[in-house]
C-alpha cells in the first residue's frame, strides 16, 4: 500500500490544536484536540487513511501520514496549528507521479514561504 507524508511543524507547546484540509477539494482530512483525534468531520475519502505521529507531537511535529494514496488525494494541503505562542498555517503539494513512472510515487513538495500569523 502506497503511503506519503506530508511535513508539517510547530512551535513546541503544551497545548495545541491541528486541523488538515485538502484545500483543493475543500475536504476536511484530520483534526486532533485535546491530545486525541477528533475525526467526526473527516470527509469519508480519508476514513482509515491517515494519521499523525502522536508520539512526536509534544517535539512540534504535526506531519500527516496517508496510506493507500490515489489520484484523487492530489491537491493543496494546508496544515494549521494553534498554539498559546498563536496559529500557524502551512501549505503542502501533493502530486501523484503516476504517469512519470511504472513504480507509483507520490511527491510531496512543501512550501518554504508558509505563512505565520500571531
Amino acid at each position: 500500500m502506497e503511503r506519503c507524508i506530508l511535513t508539517c511543524s510547530f512551535q513546541v507547546a503544551a497545548y495545541v490544536v491541528m486541523h488538515w484540509t485538502n484545500l483543493t477539494t475543500g475536504r476536511h482530512v484530520h483534526s486532533h484536540y485535546d491530545n486525541q483525534d477528533l475525526l467526526g468531520h473527516q470527509h469519508q475519502n480519508y476514513r482509515n487513511r491517515t494519521s499523525l505521529f502522536k508520539d512526536q507531537i509534544s517535539r512540534g511535529n504535526a506531519s500527516l501520514q496517508l496510506t493507500g494514496v490515489k489520484v484523487q488525494d492530489e491537491g493543496r494541503y494546508e496544515c494549521f496549528t494553534r498554539t498559546i505562542n498563536g496559529p500557524k498555517t502551512s501549505y503542502i503539494n501533493l502530486k501523484d507521479s503516476t504517469a512519470l513512472s511504472t513504480a507509483k510515487q507520490a511527491t510531496v513538495t512543501h512550501f518554504i514561504n508558509s505563512k505565520t500569523s500571531k
